[in-house]
């Protein structure tokens, strides 16, 4: 878009969010798909975004594969992996939103979640996907509640996927 015609911005103060977006081959193999999340989280810093953004499921691999088909250590792995991107997002001061999948209470299928981790290391808020695919009910537990993270002064919404569908989403978002 030529200079003339691009929207003027304000930043009221606050730094411009760049928001840095990936796409790698993801697997179902957890550390494989973490080092190429932490490659990706070091190149978007040097290159001064502000967030990455990574794909539904990027840590864990999409579908119905069951954990226990993964190894018996799983959820011990992936344990591990967030702990490390947590700890590489503090080191580069850079927001992380990744798709992974979670234990929910008492349920025996996951979420398939997004993780927002703070540019200090931690988690900020978890948005599970709330409006599964048909096949998805099989394999995911629904979320049931919106997501919302001020991030670098900019309020940030978070959808999964299929959910981009539901206006309804867009418009309990504006309303906060």
């Amino acid at each position: 878009m030529p200079p003339s015609r691009r929207p003027a911005y304000k930043t009221l103060g606050m730094r411009k969010l760049r928001i840095a977006i990936c796409q790698f081959p993801v697997s179902h193999d957890v550390e494989r798909n973490a080092s190429w999340i932490r490659d990706n989280m070091s190149k978007a810093a040097a290159l001064q975004a502000s967030v990455i953004h990574f794909p539904e499921t990027a840590l864990t691999g999409y579908g119905n594969v069951a954990p226990e088909t993964q190894g018996t250590d799983f959820w011990q792995a992936l344990e591990k992996q967030h702990g490390e991107i947590e700890k590489l997002a503090s080191a580069h001061g850079i927001w992380v939103v990744m798709g992974t999948r979670r234990r929910v209470g008492d349920s025996t299928l996951p979420a398939n979640s997004t993780y927002i981790i703070s540019d200090s290391g931690q988690v900020a808020a978890i948005y599970d996907k709330q409006k599964l695919l048909p096949a998805e009910k099989e394999w995911y537990s629904p979320g049931d509640s919106d997501t919302i993270v001020t991030i670098l002064g900019v309020k940030c919404g978070f959808l999964i996927c299929y959910e981009l569908q539901f206006p309804e989403f867009f418009d309990a978002y504006r309303q906060e």
